[in-house]
C-alpha cells in the first residue's frame, strides 16, 4: 500500500511559521492500495508528524498503529519525524513479533476494546494478537453510582468491553475463542463487570457463551452480587434464570439477598425471595437481611422480610 502526500510546498509565512516549530503541511494525502484503489483522502490539516498520521490512518481505515511501518525512500520514518514537504511515503502492515511488538500490540487491543474500535480489534486478532492479554497498566473505570475504582490492572480485552458495552466486538472475541472467565487482578470477570454496569445484551451474550455465573471474585463477590448491588433488576432477574446461587456468600459473609436489604431494593429482594434465596443466613457479624434493612431503616424491605418470615 501507497501513500502519496499531495500537498502545498510551505509559503513564505508558513516557512515563518517552520522556524517557530509550527511547520506542517496544508492539503490532503491521498492514500492509494497496491490495487490501485483509492481510499478516502486524509487531511493534512492537523497532521505535523508521522505519529500523526499513524493515528489518523488507525481511525479512518482501522489500520493498527502497531502495525504501521511508514518508509520514505527506503527507509523507516521515526513517529517523531516532521512531514513538512510533499513526499511519497509507503505504508507496510506488519504483524507484531517481538516481545516489545507484542506488548504495545496487547496494550492497542485493550485501548481498541475501551473505544469500541471494531476493525482495529478485528485487525489485531487476525495477526494473532493475544485476544487474552492481560494489561499490566493499570486502567482507571468509569464511575457507577456506587462505585468508584482507581488504578487496577489484569483487564483483559473481553473484560474491557464488558465494561464499555461493546457487544459486537464482545462478539467477536468470543467467536475468536477468548477466555469467557478470565479474571482481572481483583478477581473480577467478564460476566461480573457486565452486570455491575449494567449492560443487558452483554450480560445475555456471555451466559449463552458458557460463562460461570458462580465465578467469585477474590472477595468472594458474583456477578448476580454485582448487579444486585447495583440495583440491576433485569439483569439479576436474567442471572437467577440461567441458575446463579442465590445464596452464595462474600468474604463477609454477604448475600446477594443482604446486599439488597441493606441498600433499601425491594423490587430485588422481592425477585430473590420468590426465587428461593435464604432470608435466614447470617453475615460473619451474625446480622440476617432483615436486620441490615431494619438496620439502614429502609421499613418497606423490612416488612417483606417480616411478613415472608411469618408464612413461612
Amino acid at each position: 500500500m501507497t501513500i502519496r502526500a499531495q500537498a502545498c510546498m510551505p509559503s513564505d509565512k508558513s516557512s515563518a511559521k517552520a522556524a517557530a516549530g509550527d511547520t506542517h503541511i496544508s492539503g490532503m494525502l491521498r492514500v492509494r492500495r497496491m490495487s490501485g484503489q483509492e481510499l478516502p483522502a486524509v487531511s493534512m490539516e492537523d497532521i505535523r508528524r508521522v505519529w500523526d498520521l499513524k493515528k489518523s490512518l488507525c481511525q479512518l481505515h482501522g489500520f493498527p498503529i502497531c502495525m504501521q511501518e511508514l518508509m520514505h525512500n527506503g527507509k523507516t520514518l521515526d513517529n517523531l519525524t516532521l512531514l513538512d514537504a510533499p513526499m511519497d511515503i509507503e505504508l507496510v502492515l506488519s504483524a507484531p513479533s517481538t516481545a516489545e511488538q507484542l506488548l504495545a500490540a496487547g496494550k492497542e487491543l485493550v485501548k481498541a476494546c475501551e473505544t469500541g474500535s471494531l476493525e482495529v480489534v478485528r485487525s489485531l486478532l487476525q495477526v494473532g494478537v493475544n485476544k487474552d492479554f492481560q494489561n499490566p497498566d493499570y486502567m482507571q473505570l468509569p464511575r457507577t453510582e456506587r462505585h468508584h475504582y482507581v488504578g487496577i490492572a489484569g483487564f483483559t480485552p473481553l473484560i474491557v468491553v464488558a465494561v464499555y458495552g461493546h457487544i459486537e466486538i464482545t462478539r467477536l472475541l468470543l467467536e475468536g475463542g477468548a477466555n469467557r472467565d478470565a479474571q482481572d487482578k481483583r478477581g473480577f470477570s467478564a460476566l461480573m463487570c457486565a452486570a455491575e454496569y449494567g449492560h443487558l445484551e452483554i450480560v445475555r451474550i456471555l451466559l449463552e457463551g458458557g460463562a460461570d455465573k458462580d465465578l467469585q471474585s477474590k472477595g468472594g463477590v458474583t456477578a448476580l452480587m454485582r448487579a444486585v448491588d447495583s440495583g440491576h433488576m433485569e439483569i439479576a432477574r436474567l442471572l437467577i434464570e440461567a441458575g446463579a446461587n442465590k445464596d452464595t456468600q462474600d468474604e463477609d459473609g454477604h448475600t446477594a439477598l443482604m446486599l439488597a436489604a441493606e441498600d433499601g431494593q425491594v423490587q430485588i429482594c422481592q425477585l430473590l425471595l420468590e426465587a428461593g434465596a435464604n432470608k435466614d443466613l447470617k453475615s460473619l457479624l451474625g446480622t440476617t437481611a432483615l436486620m441490615l434493612a431494619v438496620d439502614s431503616c429502609h421499613g418497606e424491605t423490612a416488612k417483606l422480610l417480616s411478613a415472608k418470615a411469618r408464612r413461612v
